[in-house]
């Protein structure tokens, strides 16, 4: 299914206008949108695709934010976006709710986050941490 947002956003992707402004200064839509296909990149770390896997989003408010989804949208998979409001035992329990084998953390968010079952590895774009877990087969009695 092709997404109305993501074909608008590659239809900017040239523009120097601002896109968002936020605590950290002004992005223009060429910025935003290299810096979501950057997170993408880090997201499908070398896969062609997310092929709709869940990816759980606990970003600040702003630019990351945006570039987070977006980059998750471009990769093809679902954005599951959690709010830093709720506990770390809530967060982790939305996340395998949800089915997420993977999620971008930003760095002020990090500490209050449940990374005890994941792996963590760096990304330079968007969020500073893409943390993966990988997932054990469910089983049924």
């Amino acid at each position: 299914m092709r997404s109305p947002l993501l074909a608008r956003v590659r239809s900017l992707a040239e523009a120097d206008r601002t896109a968002i402004e936020d605590d950290h200064g002004r992005r223009s839509f060429r910025d935003l949108y290299a810096r979501a296909l950057g997170a993408r990149e880090a997201l499908c770390a070398g896969a062609g695709s997310l092929e709709g896997r869940r990816v759980v989003l606990l970003v600040s408010p702003g630019a990351a934010w945006v570039e987070a989804f977006l980059g998750v949208l471009l990769g093809g998979g679902v954005a599951v976006p959690l709010s830093p409001l709720y506990p770390p035992a809530e967060l982790a329990w939305f996340a395998d709710d949800a089915g997420a084998d993977t999620a971008i953390v930003s760095a002020d968010l990090a500490d209050g986050a449940d990374c005890s079952k994941r792996s963590v590895s760096s990304a330079k774009s968007a969020a500073k941490t893409i943390v993966r877990k990988q997932k054990a087969p469910r089983t049924t009695t």
